[in-house]
């Protein structure tokens, strides 16, 4: 049987975003910020379409981790 190759052998390029600090603090529940040392310059954020001065941001996915809990059967829902 044959091998299944991988699709993507190449590496993911990194995802850049440059916006206001308040997109970014909103930003930082679904993704790790990471400033690069690009200076910072007035412009439209993309994201609330305001005027301020936006700082380059990296986008890197936050990975959800999710750990085992025991109970929660059928007693447990009784009261028992």
């Amino acid at each position: 049987m044959n091998k299944r190759q991988p699709t993507n052998d190449k590496p993911a390029l990194p995802t850049y975003i440059r916006c206001c600090a308040g997109c970014a603090n909103k930003l930082e529940h679904f993704y790790r910020l990471i400033e690069t040392d690009e200076e910072e310059r007035p412009g439209r954020c993309p994201l609330c379409q305001n005027v301020f001065i936006l700082s380059k941001y990296e986008l890197k996915p936050v990975r959800v981790t999710y750990s085992k809990r025991s109970g929660g059967g059928e007693r447990a829902r009784a009261g028992e």
